[in-house]
């Protein structure tokens, strides 16, 4: 009888902590549309952490024009991945201690 129990509890884990993910995109300056379909390199920023209830830090930057040069920002994407949200599910059992994310940008063409 406690298998069932067990497996559904766990199902039931597995679907609460889905992913998602936010992608901005048409970030060139006014006047400036290049390609569709032109790229440049996408480069990852890795792990960002978040602290009790995200409270600290209370924001994170991705240093976007660093990465790719003022104005050549195709686009930033912010995820999380089905291992982060298993991190965040056991770091949250009583308190939500600490919850990743991580975030990539995308430069326009030209950049390398």
């Amino acid at each position: 009888m406690r298998t069932p129990i067990v497996v559904l509890l766990l199902a039931l884990s597995v679907a609460v902590n889905g992913c998602y993910r936010t992608t901005y995109v048409n970030l060139y300056p006014v006047g400036h549309h290049p390609a569709p379909d032109a790229r440049g390199p996408t480069k990852a920023s890795g792990w960002q952490s978040f602290w009790i209830f995200g409270w600290f830090p209370t924001e994170m930057d991705i240093d976007s024009r660093g990465i790719c040069g003022d104005g050549n920002i195709q686009e930033i994407r912010t995820r999380r991945t089905f291992l982060q949200g298993l991190v965040a599910a056991l770091a949250s059992y009583y308190i939500n201690i600490y919850s990743p994310w991580e975030g990539k940008t995308v430069c326009g063409p030209g950049t390398t």
